[in-house]
């Protein structure tokens, strides 16, 4: 479910339940730099924040390094960028784009990618919102649905409470597509901005005995006396 099958094209991509969710998503990584052609509109705020984001925050494993990368592409960026309040210039500790794209070149400007990149991403990090803020836009935005199918209400309080009962691992990158975490929500809901038929029940699930866990369930804990 990592970064080798990521190249999958979105039109008639057939996978069995929740499996190779990265490759639903349909993004070569050859496309992650494209910006908007020169001489066409002035580019937009996403526009701006997508450019910073994909480049400032890369994966450098290849080079032995840690995977910054908070977007398979930039229609993914563009996309959960789509959700969020712009916000205004400067904006600091504000769940808005204006934040995100201030950290994303943060991450350049102080040489340091590891502290700012998650900052950038769709969670937030503390900076730009605490990572349920973020998370708690981009579901409420794509994925009110699929909680109606699990016969609960999505509404600001409920998804805080939710999110709360998650643990929050810190940080955020695209590797953190699996486990009970807030981080493997954040993923599956920004992925969900493209994809919100095969994403949002992973966004929505939690501990449910009654039906089979997605990527990010949490299994039921073992009584060892029984």
């Amino acid at each position: 479910m990592k970064r080798a099958i990521r190249i999958a094209t979105l039109a008639g991509l057939v996978l069995p339940a929740w499996a190779g969710c990265s490759g639903i998503l349909g993004l070569e990584e050859a496309r992650l730099d494209s910006s908007p052609a020169e001489g066409g509109p002035p580019p937009t705020l996403c526009d701006e924040y997508c450019d910073a984001a994909l480049k400032n925050c890369p994966d450098t494993t290849d080079q032995g390094g840690p995977n910054f990368t908070l977007y398979f592409s930039r229609a993914e960026c563009m996309a959960t960028c789509a959700v969020f309040p712009e916000g205004e210039e400067g904006d600091e500790r504000v769940n808005t784009i204006h934040c995100r794209l201030r950290a994303a070149q943060l991450a350049v400007d102080l040489n340091d990618q590891k502290d700012y990149c998650p900052k950038a991403g769709p969670g937030g990090n503390g900076f730009c919102g605490e990572n349920c803020d973020g998370f708690c836009t981009m579901a409420r935005a794509q994925c009110t649905d699929a909680f109606e199918e699990l016969q609960s209400e999505l509404t600001d309080e409920n998804c805080d409470e939710f999110c709360a009962e998650l643990p929050d691992l810190g940080g955020f990158d695209i590797d953190q597509d699996n486990g009970n975490s807030v981080q493997c929500r954040i993923y599956h809901a920004s992925a969900a901005t493209l994809d919100a038929d095969t994403h949002c029940l992973h966004v929505a699930d939690k501990l449910d005995v009654d039906r089979p866990g997605g990527p990010c369930h949490a299994e039921p804990e073992v009584d060892a006396g029984q």
